[in-house]
Formats: C-alpha cells, structure tokens, sequence
C-alpha cells in the first residue's frame, strides 16, 4: 500500500477501514444516490501537500486510467 502503509515521509496512516450498507438523504427529505466511496484511512501529516505525498504508490492509483481516485481531506478541529 505504498505510503500509507503505516509511516513514511513525514506522516503516519490508520489504513484500509472499508464502509458497509450506506444510504444518502437530501436536505428536502428524499433520497438520494449514495457515493461511490468504498472506504477511508486517516493520515497524519504537517500539511495537504504531505498528505498527497503519502498516496504515491497507492494501489488504486496504479491503472493510470483515472477509473480511480484518493480524496484528501483536511479534518478541522472543531472545538466541542
């Protein structure tokens, strides 16, 4: 899993937690299509451009096609 295997280049991952059932609702009460997301790893690193880093080499990303991608997110504290 490249990078993300545990630590490299300045970060540390929490790895391959896949998600179940999934289900979506819209903010009028309908529902909707869920996304096509399939799991999450939480990273630690010192900014989004270290977090980028640590996907190199990631498995998904290996077809070159673009059928697959890693979303990055920056967790915000929000103090509660």
């Amino acid at each position: 899993m490249g990078r993300l295997d545990g630590q490299g280049r300045g970060g540390h991952a929490r790895r391959r937690a896949p998600f179940g059932a999934r289900a979506a609702v819209v903010d009028n009460g309908t529902s909707a299509e869920p996304s096509a997301l399939q799991g999450y790893s939480i990273v630690e690193a010192e900014n989004l451009d270290a977090a980028k880093a640590l996907a190199d080499g990631h498995p998904f990303l290996s077809e070159g096609n673009g059928r697959f991608s890693l979303e990055i997110f920056e967790l915000i504290d929000m103090g509660i």
